[in-house]
């Protein structure tokens, strides 16, 4: 038996994050969860959610946003990859590098170890995609498209 004041105090949990984790880790009401989503992800989209609405009301506004998320997902997805630096992976050839520095490395000097990430919009693309946020609404979207999960 589960007390509401524990799971709230020590897991950071309200009622309503407990439905939003059912609803996409599987059950009555929707037995087989989402595909693709696990408990992990599940946990950190909820937990690093803003909490201005609450996870139903999210899940019901991706359910009627189908078509803008996924033709978002899909732009996302088809960001073509420019060159990059084989020493620091920052845009750019390691010729053009050594030649003229990077401007993301600091000091200009390429480094293999640069703690900078890579601001092209391949790879901030690819760091938003990866977000537990990112993963629950693409994931829930296609699961409303494949099935008739009623979210109204």
């Amino acid at each position: 038996m589960y007390d509401m004041n524990r799971v709230e105090s020590e897991l950071g949990l309200s009622r309503d994050d407990l439905v939003g984790m059912a609803v996409l880790n599987g059950c009555d009401y929707n037995p087989d969860g989402v595909s693709g989503l696990g408990r992990r992800i599940v946990m950190e989209y909820i937990l690093s959610r803003e909490r201005n609405r609450t996870v139903t009301d999210e899940l019901i506004g991706w359910s009627g946003q189908v078509e803008e998320i996924t033709s978002k997902h899909e732009a996302l997805v088809g960001v073509k990859n420019k060159p990059h630096c084989g020493q620091c992976k920052h845009p750019g050839s390691k010729k053009q590098h050594t030649k003229s520095g990077c401007s993301m490395c600091p000091n200009s000097i390429c480094s293999n170890t640069s703690a900078v990430p890579c601001t092209c919009t391949k790879h901030v693309s690819q760091r938003l995609l990866a977000t537990p946020h990112m993963q629950a609404c693409v994931k829930f979207v296609k699961h409303v498209q494949k099935t008739s999960l009623p979210v109204k």
